[in-house]
């Protein structure tokens, strides 16, 4: 890089040692294949061939099906002209040819073809004839500049029979070519028997390129080229939900396919194609990527599962399920991924989850977005203890020792790139970048900014953002207005109103006389309960800590908020009353992720949705304000349950549970015998929600586009029993399914997608390690 060309005797002594690293091979019968600067490696001034990927990956596939294809493999600058054609059968002369490219390097400073694409550069190997060296370099001994052009031959026949040959031509000052190769040397036209076999290649080449076999190269990072931005539609938009929790977009290693998450659905959009294709319906999230391009993975309802990225079979990753899960990242031995205040892995075919790293000693931290790095090292967000982004902090982390090597403060979603950097986000939506030695641990600058206004999620700090091994960079721009829109909606899906403005709103409850609604307001550095006029939309602010105050529920007199506060582990349940001055009342701690979820009538009793942050699982239990130190526990199984909500009369709790084979479903308990239970949801049920007079229960059902809610007519009674049930409307979402029933049960207050949020486009970057390059600095 610094000096562009070696001594002479140098790189004569480096090729010589290379060609017998080679010859040894071929007597192995192993063809390197991707000869290259990058995969010799020098240790005390001798070199060392490393890198036999290809090769064991030729010999690994079944009868040598991946030769058969016909894919040119290798890097382009350095393939030979029958691996740059595909032929199938490659000899030990293409490796030759690739190691006199090398040595053409280092003596001239470049390789003998170079382009501005990969196309380009196959195109000259094909069709144009090297420049002697001498005309670049006059000092080269005449052996020297016959053997390397006899190594860079078109034919592989013409080229030097093996390896030692090539060494020896190298050493021997009396070595010279026959006169057609030395008039070739000298710039006279070749020979007829060249051109023939030329317009062969060349027409072989038109046929590769016709049919797509040669895209093979990109199995490796691209080389440099220009820098370019363009933008690709998104039919239908991307819904952008404010949680930090689930990354929505992912780019294949080799840059050319990309895949999100909207409405439920994850979709795969080649570059090359016009439309994105479908590869799973069923409310999923977080899209990734295996380390070899060739599977994808994503968050579904009960863990990750995996598919080829051509479509097929669906599989679970066994050792996912239950986890809290937040973002993966899949490297070439292994599954790594969040829950909550654990970082987990597993094989790539699914085992038995490892933990990587614990924090139980501080446990109001937590991890997400890891990236398993070389050396036994994951790079990761890792948040304190007010889960505000003051705290937040992009950790590089021994796994063995559990040492922090390095942080960078006011950082998340951070992502290592093999050029030598540190990408990650600020909660404003700058993404930055600081050059980073890995072997030595340490920065080796200062942060620079790279790109502004990303989508940058509210909650936990996602960054709408994703960059592939070769540099191909994709991100979502910040829409500038709220994520969510509350509206009246009537019973046919009409919307006869809207409350308050535009804004990362969450969790809506209604007040029992319909006038007002507690919301939770999420913000970069804090989440509050706010109250919002239903008829003006004016609100007026409850919390003011710095925590993640959230999940509002009303007594039944209307006259207090009961809800939740607290880190990732440890939460606290607090009441608050709304026409006094005096401070919130601090009622239940809990060592438990936990929400409340309902209030009963009689104004005695919380239902609470507990989540255990080690397994992610989910119950439901009933908090006694009369005896708060009493056990928190009601329903107890192997399933999840959420979402516990009083009947109007207390008699019922309804209630969501995915014991019917992972498939939510809604179910009725009496209170407070728990026995029998029911079940009332048919086809698939969640959020349950009863009417004022408790007469109605209703719940969403999920749909092929989206859910419906469904309406059930409760008779009244001792025994619980259903005598009618009404389709209402459906909504084409499944980011949220927050509700609200208004008083007479004709309209009710529906959290949905503010349609000028949505992304209809996602910017891409090609060569993005130019522009850093230019930006940042070399490390």
């Amino acid at each position: 890089d610094r000096e562009t060309q070696l001594g002479i005797d140098e790189a004569v002594k480096i090729t010589t040692e290379i060609a017998d690293a080679l010859d040894y091979a071929h007597r192995h019968n192993v063809i390197h294949r991707d000869i290259k600067p990058e995969n010799i490696l020098l240790h005390d001034g001798r070199p060392m061939v490393a890198d036999f990927g290809i090769a064991l990956a030729l010999s690994a596939a079944a009868g040598g099906r991946l030769t058969e294809t016909g894919l040119s493999l290798g890097t382009p600058h350095y393939m030979s002209p029958e691996q740059a054609t595909a032929e199938k059968d490659l000899t030990n002369r293409s490796d030759i040819y690739s190691l006199g490219c090398v040595l053409y390097e280092m003596l001239t400073g470049e390789p003998p073809h170079t382009g501005s694409s990969a196309q380009q550069i196959i195109m000259k190997i094909v069709a144009e004839d090297v420049q002697p060296v001498t005309e670049l370099r006059k000092s080269v001994p005449p052996n020297v500049a016959a053997a390397t052009t006899k190594s860079l031959e078109k034919v592989a026949a013409d080229r030097f029979e093996n390896a030692k040959a090539f060494a020896d031509a190298l050493t021997n000052p009396t070595f010279t070519l026959p006169t057609t190769q030395a008039m070739a040397v000298a710039g006279a036209p070749a020979s007829a028997t060249s051109w023939n076999h030329l317009t062969w290649l060349l027409a072989t080449l038109a046929a590769l390129l016709a049919v797509g076999n040669l895209v093979g190269w990109l199995r490796t990072p691209q080389p440099d080229g220009p820098v370019t931005r363009f933008t690709i539609p998104v039919p239908g938009g991307l819904v952008m939900g404010p949680t930090g929790w689930q990354p929505q977009l992912a780019v294949s290693p080799d840059g050319r396919t990309i895949s999100y998450h909207s409405n439920g659905r994850i979709y795969s959009r080649r570059l090359e194609e016009d439309e994105p294709q479908v590869m799973y319906e069923g409310n999923a999230l977080s899209p990734f990527f295996s380390a070899d391009g060739q599977w994808l993975g994503f968050q579904g309802p009960t863990g990750f599962l995996r598919m080829s990225v051509t479509g097929g079979p669906i599989t679970a990753v066994r050792g996912t399920g239950g986890a809290v899960i937040g973002s993966a990242h899949w490297s070439e031995h292994r599954i790594v991924f969040s829950a909550l205040t654990r970082i987990l892995a597993v094989p790539p075919a699914g085992g038995e989850a490892m933990e990587l790293t614990s924090v139980a000693k501080d446990l109001e931290t937590q991890h997400a977005w890891p990236q398993s790095l070389p050396g036994g090292l994951l790079l990761l967000t890792v948040l304190g203890p007010s889960l505000g982004w003051e705290d937040a902090h992009l950790v590089l982390l021994d796994e063995a020792s559990g040492e922090w090597l390095w942080s960078q403060g006011n950082a998340t979603f951070g992502r290592y790139l093999t050029p030598g950097y540190i990408l990650y986000a600020q909660h404003d939506g700058t993404i930055l970048a600081v050059p980073f030695d890995l072997g030595r641990r340490q920065a080796t600058g200062a942060p620079v900014p790279v790109i502004e206004n990303v989508r940058v999620g509210e909650d936990l700090g996602s960054a709408s953002l994703a960059i592939s091994d070769g540099g191909t960079l994709v991100y979502v721009r910040a829409s500038g207005v709220g994520d969510k829109l509350l509206q009246r909606i009537d019973r046919q899906g009409n919307v006869v109103g809207q409350v308050g403005d535009a804004a990362s709103i969450d969790q809506p409850a209604l007040s029992p006389d319909g006038a007002r609604v507690a919301i939770t307001l999420r913000q970069p550095n804090n989440d509050d309960i706010w109250i919002v006029d239903v008829q003006s939309g004016t609100r007026e602010r409850v919390t003011f800590e710095l925590r993640e105050d959230e999940t509002p529920i009303w007594s039944p007199d209307g006259q207090r908020l009961a809800y939740t506060a607290g880190g990732v582990r440890e939460r606290h349940v607090y009441l608050k009353d709304l026409d006094s001055d005096e401070p919130e009342q601090l009622i239940y701690t809990s060592p438990f992720h936990i929400h409340v979820t309902s209030w009963s009538s009689d104004g005695q009793r919380l239902a609470i949705r507990r989540n255990a942050a080690d397994t992610g699982g989910s119950d439901v239990g009933i908090l006694e304000l009369g005896d708060t130190t009493a056990p928190v526990r009601f329903l107890e199984s192997t399933a999840d349950e959420c979402c516990g909500t009083f009947s109007p009369d207390g008699r019922w709790l309804a209630y969501q549970s995915n014991e019917n084979e992972g498939r939510n479903d809604v179910f009725v308990v009496p209170l407070p015998s728990r026995a029998p239970k029911q079940q009332v949801s048919l086809e698939g049920g969640t959020s349950p929600r009863w009417s004022p007079d408790g007469f109605t229960l209703y719940y969403w059902r999920p749909e092929d586009d989206g859910n419906r809610l469904i309406a059930i007519t409760v008779a009244p009674g001792p025994r619980f029993a259903v005598t009618a049930t009404e389709e209402l409307f459906e909504i084409a979402t499944a980011t949220d399914l927050s509700f609200a029933v208004m008083p007479g049960g004709r309209e009710f207050l529906l959290l949905v997608d503010n349609p000028k949020a949505i992304a209809r486009e996602i910017h891409v970057i090609e060569n993005f390690f130019e522009e850093l390059k230019a930006k940042v600095g070399n490390r």
